[in-house]
């Protein structure tokens, strides 16, 4: 990973830096391709399902096209979506959502545009982050005390992307304040897996999770001093855990800090994981060696995560279409008391939510909750704990059925 300009020499610890992020090349070889039937090391330990899922529906908030994200802050009651067109939306009691930030034309592209906010734990800044001429940009915009966004946002991180798909994801504040993003491998041309090899490279932010403090005040951030990378030459101190293809969406469980992924996969196996907060710095989640439990294309690292849970994707002899997965919540809302400790998930195809409940000896429960209208792109989480559910056309809350 090269740094660009005046701030090569200058990302340490103290010091706040905007840095262009650029791709450090590992080789010409190419990987092999992974294949449906490649050798597995492991295989998802089930339960059968000891206390089905409660009666559930879907209320309908807004009608927006293509959102992607939400998200809300203290002392608002309002609930802000990402559209991926580059507006955000404020879902309030007008009858129709108020644009409270456009941050202009976008790269619309295949996986590209405006894909993930969150608000700083004070309330005082909204983040998003969106690509635009190959460069995943994140921005703070400040909040004024009578609510209005500014519409010229302060550059924190820019990252050139190699393939216009794999981009950046969920962006959120979690444990111990700091800014968590979520950084796709950068794709790969003509469908090789991870040609770059990026997945199993600590030298590149790409393929892992961000743990960055931002300064939404001058720009730029700094890295936490207890980053499992820093100190080490060439690696990328933005990196917190690393091994993903696709982390489009992750969470933090509210109850422990634990970390769960939805990592989406390249043509066989979609995969959830989940691992303790505690454990999580520098944790290797083994693309593109693994997809799943399956080996991948590269060497197999001395150590990686295993996922809970993998399923097929495109498999023939499903009921259910399967394409991408997209990683939920663990639920601990009050509205639906039967669903608390569930990690509440979907995929893109499905049209459907589904449940996992996940056991001390890591097997696993795994139950539908409930059809959707559309195709579910993500879900978020409310002020109060309850789940909202973003298709290709809508925003809807999960609520008890009456």
């Amino acid at each position: 990973m090269m740094r660009i300009g005046a701030l090569v020499a200058a990302l340490v610890i103290s010091l706040v830096a905007v840095v262009v992020v650029r791709n450090r090349q590992q080789g010409d070889a190419l990987p092999s391709h992974l294949t449906c039937e490649s050798e597995a090391v492991g295989a998802p330990v089930y339960r059968a399902v000891s206390v089905p899922n409660p009666s559930v529906g879907l209320a309908k908030l807004a009608d927006i096209a293509d959102p992607t994200d939400a998200a809300m802050r203290d002392g608002d009651d309002g609930i802000y979506v990402t559209s991926r067109v580059g507006q955000v939306l404020r879902i309030g009691t007008a009858a129709d959502p108020e644009v409270v930030l456009d941050v202009g034309t976008l790269d619309l592209t295949w996986q590209g545009a405006l894909m993930s906010l969150t608000f700083d734990p004070t309330g005082d800044h909204l983040y998003v982050n969106y690509t635009l001429d190959g460069v995943n940009h994140v921005t703070a915009h400040r909040i004024d005390p009578d609510g209005s966004i500014s519409p010229i946002g302060v550059e924190i991180l820019a990252v050139e992307q190699p393939v216009d798909i794999h981009n950046f994801g969920t962006m959120v504040f979690g444990p111990g304040g700091h800014l968590y993003i979520a950084s796709g491998d950068g794709g790969s041309p003509a469908e090789l897996p991870d040609i770059r090899r990026d997945g199993q490279n600590t030298n590149t932010i790409y393929g892992g999770i961000l743990r960055i403090d931002p300064d939404p005040e001058s720009g730029g951030y700094t890295i936490p001093a207890d980053n499992p990378f820093v100190g080490i030459d060439g690696a990328a101190e933005e990196l917190w855990t690393y091994g993903y293809r696709n982390p489009w969406r992750f969470s933090f469980d509210e109850a422990n800090n634990d970390l769960w992924v939805g990592d989406v996969g390249q043509w066989c196996w979609e995969e959830v994981s989940q691992i303790a907060y505690a454990e999580a710095a520098g944790t290797n989640f083994g693309w593109s060696a693994f997809e799943g439990f399956h080996r991948g294309a590269d060497d197999p690292p001395e150590e990686h995560l295993l996922p809970i849970y993998e399923y097929r994707r495109g498999d023939p002899d499903a009921e259910i279409t399967h394409c991408a997965v997209i990683g939920g919540f663990v639920y601990h809302g009050e509205a639906i008391p039967a669903l608390d400790g569930a990690y509440v998930f979907s995929d893109y195809c499905a049209r459907q939510l589904e449940t996992l409940r996940l056991h001390p000896d890591r097997s696993v429960e795994l139950d539908t909750l409930v059809k959707t209208d559309g195709l579910v792109q993500a879900i978020a989480r409310d002020i109060d704990r309850e789940l909202l559910v973003l298709t290709d056309s809508a925003v809807f809350r999960l609520e008890p059925s009456p």
